[in-house]
């Protein structure tokens, strides 16, 4: 009986230890769009993704007045953490007309599928039509909590060892 309880008692010391360093998490996901001539860039912004993604992936579906994007990250070995990230998406050769724009990611703080939109114009300049992604940008994992680096000792051997740190 005792074994039983000092076992419940270390679980449930591993239990509370996770909570009491628990990552903080990202700001509350923003984004913003662009539109320069028959081009959208799409920013999202604190974006909580694994630390190890291989890249990021975008598909665009226009659907009538609906252009249908979707976020996702491409892990081949994921990591035991998340960060933030700051990304974004360009989709040009848009039809001329006005948009709902529906961007949905995977949220891996809350393991849910979401979804944001906004409406977007975009002008006729002769444009073909057949819209596609172009490229995006990934700004790298982002520390929620910097950390300041340590102070170089003023010894030789502190300096020696800062550098190396």
């Amino acid at each position: 009986m005792k074994r039983l309880l000092c076992c419940g008692g270390v679980l449930a010391c591993i239990l509370c230890v996770p909570s009491a360093f628990a990552w903080p998490g990202c700001e509350e996901d923003w984004f913003d769009t662009e539109v320069a001539g028959s081009a959208v860039t799409i920013f999202h912004n604190d974006a909580a993704y694994n630390c190890c993604p291989d890249d990021f992936e975008y598909t665009v579906e226009v659907q009538g007045t609906e252009i249908l994007v979707l976020e996702r990250e491409i892990l081949t070995d994921p990591c035991a953490c998340l960060c933030c990230y700051d990304l974004s998406v360009v989709i040009e050769d848009l039809a001329p007309g006005e948009y709902t724009l529906l961007f949905t990611w995977h949220d891996s703080e809350s393991g849910e599928w979401e979804m944001w939109s906004d409406t977007i114009v975009i002008p006729d300049v002769g444009q073909g039509g057949a819209a596609h992604v172009t490229g995006w940008t990934n700004s790298g994992c982002l520390d929620p909590n910097p950390v300041d680096d340590p102070e170089v000792e003023s010894s030789p051997w502190g300096q020696v060892k800062a550098k190396y740190r």
